[in-house]
C-alpha cells in the first residue's frame, strides 16, 4: 500500500483528479481503506459507497439479510472456531466473509451449531460466473477468498439449533 499511495501522490501532487474504483465498498473490508490512511491528511478525498458483499449475496439470494429487530452479524472466517461458534450463537443471521481456506472450519462450526441448512454459499456475487449453493449441497472443500456464507437462523426449521 505504501508503494500504491507513491504512485498515486505523483498525479496528485500536480493537481489532477485520481480515481480509485474498489469492488464492493471502499470502507467495509476494503483495502481502499489502507490508502486512505497514507493520503487522507494530504489530499482531499471523497468517498462515493458502494453496494457492500452482504447486500450484494441477499440481493442474488433474494431474501432479507434481517428484518424488525433481528441482529445480523459480520464475520471474518479466519475467525477462530470457538469465536466464530460464539458469534453464531448470540445472532439471528450473519455474513461469513473471507471464507477461502477456511471452509472446513466454517462448516465445522455450522455442523456443530445444526446451522448447516440456514446456510447459503455465495460466490462471486451478482457476476457472470456467480454460484449459489445451499452449504449443505457444496462438496468443494476449497473456495475462492472472496467466496461468503449467509446464515440465517430465521429461515428453514430452526427447531434443531444450539442454543
Amino acid at each position: 500500500y505504501d508503494q500504491a499511495a507513491k504512485i498515486l501522490e505523483i498525479p496528485l501532487e500536480s493537481g489532477k483528479s485520481v480515481a480509485v474504483i474498489c469492488e464492493g465498498d471502499p470502507f467495509f473490508y476494503g483495502s481502499f481503506m489502507y490508502l486512505f490512511e497514507r493520503l487522507a491528511t494530504r489530499f482531499k478525498i471523497e468517498i462515493v459507497p458502494g453496494v457492500s458483499s452482504p447486500m450484494a449475496c441477499a440481493a442474488v439470494l433474494k431474501t432479507p439479510l434481517v428484518s424488525r429487530n433481528e441482529i445480523l452479524t459480520i464475520l471474518p472466517g479466519p475467525l477462530d472456531e470457538k469465536e466464530l461458534e460464539q458469534r453464531l450463537l448470540d445472532t439471528d443471521s450473519a455474513a461469513i466473509m473471507k471464507v477461502g481456506r477456511h471452509l472446513p472450519k466454517i462448516r465445522r462450526v455450522l455442523r456443530h451449531l445444526r446451522l448447516e441448512h440456514c446456510a447459503q454459499y455465495v460466490e462471486h456475487a451478482t457476476m457472470h460466473n456467480q454460484q449459489i449453493i445451499p452449504i449443505e449441497n457444496l462438496e468443494a472443500q476449497k473456495v475462492p477468498y472472496f467466496s461468503m456464507i449467509l446464515v440465517q437462523k430465521n429461515s428453514g426449521s430452526s427447531s434443531n439449533v444450539v442454543k
